[in-house]
């Protein structure tokens, strides 16, 4: 049986590629073997056509796209898709970038505007790392379209569908190596495809393994000299010390002091080095500071394995049954910094003089040493009943009782908990995802009519568990008080400058490493489509197909016992936390023929994920082809974003981010940032309309264009930090206070979490809410031109780009519009780095058993507005922090040759070996003062690039 139910037959599957689709880069034709004629699902539409026009703008990228692209990994790839913007295949950990978990970002309007399926069918998540393995990946076609009206949440910018291979003879083998050209990471790769068919029966199973090493960031020394990479909690740390007047009396005041020992030990200064500034150093504003960027990695340590299987039989004439199976496990080795900065330091008790560590010895307020009162000669000094010391110059020196203003518990220097590396970094080990999809689908076709269609059951399960070092702050209390260490009586010292350092017993009595955090997501699913002809009208047959769905939704998250007791030194107390919810949606699609030359598309859904979580979505196409050559298209719809589990009911989790404290006007370099569910967010929803044509202008040439306009209300969006604390300084203008004063009254936002002592931000508690709104334009254009130059050979090219024209966003009520095409948009966690233009260029030659491609990727230059570039000047780095990040040009070359029967036990099977270059000429990420040193969203710093790949087939 071949199966025609949301599938198009098609003569050649080049012309889909020249006619339909708006690839990245023209490939080679394929090498030694012609592209077979097949069936192909055109995303889009559930409606059987016979032709390939459509009223939305589809793109359709082939397997050779993505192997001549030159790019190691598919996260990679989309990276570089002119209508993708913000995919994070850069680690920078700074900026929220793991570099291991790479999604479509359509538009930049966030992943979860973009909706993926694996064979037309959702799936959880949207990192294209860990899918199929890339051998058994035939092709991903893109909606570059609003597609609610058929597919539910989330299709606002697009929907993206990744097709596996399905029908396969014989054994292909393919490994492959690459390496930077600096030596400092390479990656191994092992491909393994096999099938076998029969007159009723396809059989299909791959396997994929990887093994990336690391890239260090003191392996790009550049971008740390560059960057903003330290932090004000550091390890040797800072104090609140009493104030007193020239009399020695104390004055109620107090001031922020280092550590007396900070940058005493005489290490390198180079913060571009592996091991620099053990015991810190001043910062410009007298505090002491950690360097911890030699602690964190460009590209983290990643292994991974994918394996795919697939199973077809006709049942009889008219019914297909498919078994569909993946699974995938991804391990990564993340570096940080040895110990959490910020804490709860006002949880932390006072460090009283008679400490023996305390290295702040009391002096009046010309710098003079004062004494105390020892009557009793125990050498302590005597306190009256209030505490406080009494004075005698005859008596003992002394030192003050200190407070922790911002301090971490461990660093760089004295001796380091187990788990530590000598360098301070510690590891943070993640296991997962570990992926299993598996899908039954029965497909049939309804005997003398023209209807089909297709029912089938999905179990999907996501399970990512992390455990990391962390301290505990009771511990930590115990220690501080003398309680500490497995015997119970011993002292932690938090200072540099006090000797003796600290016992291996108490530090691992401090640090301790907690049983992974796991998380669990499942996904069960059952879709029934059904598609066929109505019935004939003057202009032609209408077109129609309807189905339904039923989507369970669970998702888990068990945190480990030091956060469920919110023990953990920096973070927030994390409840084990489940959200379920059900989906039911239904919907129809007509195609009607109006004229000869003229079709209507009509379509519709509703969707039901209970308590107020229902919408229903319209859209209307039209596709008008006045010429053979010429298709004119349009269309409008609505589409939405319901809650995802983790915005509704996800667990508090917590991270660091620099905030500028617009209410006591003063920067403060990583505050905790905690966030957890929310349960009160409605659904997003948007207008999209798009506009466009494909015009075959000759035999040999294409131009394919669109409009599309997009306008979102109700965004779901993470609000920043920056934002609540700039909101919070909004209400505080509003009533007429001043800094101390408003947040003295109870009325400032209790999300900002502020020192009790001296009113500095401790930590701020963020998460998602329905506060924004966007509006956004853009024009997609692309030529190809295909020419013959005698025996020279065959040659392609083809020119892509895409234009923002509007990139309106306004995150809050209070807060005003912004433009944010053409900038960094650094400010706020929602809207990435828009370039106004990117464009890619790609060139190919194709003769006999040989081909070449050579593709050139540009990217716009955007205007920098970090939000610490205003500090630059004081790090004296002024020259990294331009007015403007510089344009993007990568180029790639890739060269391949087949050769026929090689390799014994071939007959007419190929051999192919590819070589190839990733960014030919060395463009290096731009260095900024920048979290990270460079924009890890736009540029790259891994710098030239080879690899090679040898494929066998049998």
């Amino acid at each position: 049986m071949r199966h025609v139910t949301e599938y198009v037959r098609l003569r050649y599957l080049s012309h889909a590629v020249l006619v339909s689709s708006l690839i990245l880069a023209l490939s080679p034709v394929s090498i030694a073997q012609e592209a077979a004629i097949e069936e192909i699902v055109v995303i889009g539409s559930y409606i059987r056509r016979d032709n390939l026009d459509s009223a939305v703008p589809i793109t359709v990228i082939n397997a050779d796209d993505i192997s001549s692209s030159g790019a190691l990994q598919l996260g990679e790839f989309i990276a570089d898709a002119t209508y993708n913007y913000g995919s994070d295949d850069v680690r920078n950990g700074l900026s929220g970038a793991d570099g291991i978990s790479t999604g479509f970002n359509l538009r930049g309007l966030g992943d979860s505007a973009t909706l993926n399926l694996l064979d037309g069918r959702r799936r959880i998540g949207n990192d294209v790392n860990s899918i199929y393995p890339t051998l058994a990946i035939q092709r991903i076609e893109i909606l570059r379209d609003g597609g609610s009206a058929l597919y539910g949440t989330d299709a606002v910018s697009g929907v993206v569908n990744i097709i596996p291979v399905k029908s396969f003879e014989g054994i292909k083998v393919q490994v492959g190596y690459d390496a930077d050209q600096e030596g400092s990471s390479n990656q191994k790769t092992l491909e393994v495809i096999t099938g076998f068919s029969t007159d009723k029966i396809n059989f299909v199973f791959a396997v994929e393994y990887k093994d990336r090493g690391r890239i260090e960031w003191t392996d790009r020394p550049e971008y740390l000299r560059a960057g903003f990479s330290d932090s004000g909690f550091g390890n040797p740390g800072n104090f609140r010390v009493p104030v007193r007047d020239e009399f020695g009396a104390l004055t109620g005041a107090s001031a922020t002091r280092p550590d007396p020992a900070c940058e005493s030990d005489g290490s390198s200064s180079d913060e571009g080095a592996e091991t620099n500034n053990t015991s810190g150093f001043i910062g410009p504003f007298g505090d002491c500071r950690l360097a911890y960027g030699s602690t964190w990695d460009s590209q983290s340590a990643r292994e991974y394995l994918g394996t795919y299987a697939n199973f077809s039989m006709d049942i009889s004439d008219n019914v297909e049954f498919e078994f569909q199976g993946l699974y995938s496990k991804t391990k990564s080795s993340i570096r940080v910094t040895g110990a959490s900065s910020g804490g709860n330091v006002s949880l932390l008790p006072v460090i009283v003089g008679e400490n023996p560590f305390n290295p702040f010895r009391a002096v009046d307020a010309s710098g003079n040493e004062l004494f105390a009162q020892d009557l009793d000669t125990n050498g302590i000094p005597d306190r009256d009943t209030g505490g406080v010391v009494i004075l005698d110059p005859t008596g003992i020196a002394f030192n003050e009782d200190v407070v922790f203003a911002n301090w971490r518990p461990f660093g760089k220097w004295g001796t380091l908990p187990h788990g530590v590396n000598p360098d301070g970094a510690s590891e943070g080990p993640r296991q997962g995802p570990e992926r299993v999809s598996l899908t039954g689908i029965l497909k049939f076709d309804v005997p003398d009519s023209s209807w089909s269609g297709w029912t089938s059951y999905s179990f999907q399960q996501d399970v990512t568990s992390a455990g990391v070092y962390s301290d505990s702050t009771s511990r930590l209390i115990d220690a501080l008080l003398g309680n500490g260490g497995f015997s119970g009586d011993e002292y932690f010292n938090p200072f540099f400058a006090a000797q003796p350092t600290n016992s291996q017993s108490i530090v691992d009595f401090i640090r301790q490493r907690p049983a992974a955090t796991e998380t669990t997501d499942t996904l069960r699913l059952l879709d029934f489509v059904a598609t066929g002809d109505l019935f004939e009208i003057p202009a032609g047959t209408i077109g129609a197909a309807f189905g339904g769905q039923y989507r369970q939704e669970r998702s888990k998250s068990d945190p480990a016992e030091i956060n469920r007791l919110g023990d953990a030194w920096a973070g927030a107390p994390a409840a084990p936390t489940r959200f379920d919810r059900d989906t039911k949606a239904v919907f129809g699609e007509l195609a009607v023929p109006l004229l000869t030359d003229l079709e209507m598309q009509l379509a519709i859904r509703y969707e039901d994920s209970g308590s107020g979580l229902d919408t229903t979505d319209p859209k209307i196409g039209l596709l008008y082809k006045p010429l053979d050559s010429l298709s004119l298209r349009a269309s409008w719809g609505t589409s939405f974003i319901a809650p995802s589990s983790s915005q509704l009911a996800g667990p508090v989790s917590c991270g660091l981010t620099s905030v500028e404290d617009k209410i006591l006007g003063a920067s403060q370099s990583f505050v905790n940032v905690c966030s957890g569910g929310n349960p009160n967010l409605d659904p997003e929803s948007a207008d999209v309309w798009n506009i466009g044509f494909t015009w075959i202008i000759t035999d040999d040439l294409t131009l394919i264009a669109d409009y599309l306009d997009i306008d979102f209300e109700d965004r779901l969006v993470f609000t920043s930090a920056q934002d609540i604390v700039n909101l919070d300084k909004s209400n505080m203008d509003a009533a007429g206070s001043t800094g101390s004063a408003w947040i003295a009254s109870g009325n400032s936002d209790s999300r900002v979490v502020r020192n009790v002592i001296d009113d500095s931000i401790v930590r701020v508690d963020s998460g998602t809410s329905n506060a924004s709104e966007m509006s956004f334009s853009s024009i997609d254009v692309s030529l190809i031109y295909n020419f013959e130059i005698g025996e020279i050979g065959d040659f392609g090219i083809r020119l892509d780009a895409s234009y923002i024209d509007d990139y309106t966003y306004q995150l809050l009520p209070i807060s005003p519009k912004v433009q944010g095409a053409g900038k960094q948009n650094n400010g706020t966690g929602a809207v990435p780095p828009l370039p106004r233009l990117k464009s890619n260029l790609g060139l190919s030659w194709f003769k006999g058993n040989q081909a070449a491609s050579l593709q050139v990727h540009y990217a716009h230059g955007v205007r920098y507005d970090s939000i610490v570039r205003g500090l630059a000047g004081f790090y004296g780095r002024s020259q990294y922090a331009p007015e403007k990040i510089d344009a993007w040009v990568q180029v790639n070359a890739q060269y391949r040759i087949a050769f026929e029967g090689l390799i014994p036990g071939q007959s007419d099977e190929e051999t192919i070996l590819t070589l190839g270059v990733v960014n030919l000429f060395d463009e290096m990420a731009q260095p900024l003062f920048h979290l990270g040193g460079y924009e890890g969203l736009l540029h790259n710093p891994f710098g030239r690039q080879f690899y090679v790949r040898l494929s066998l087939q049998f």
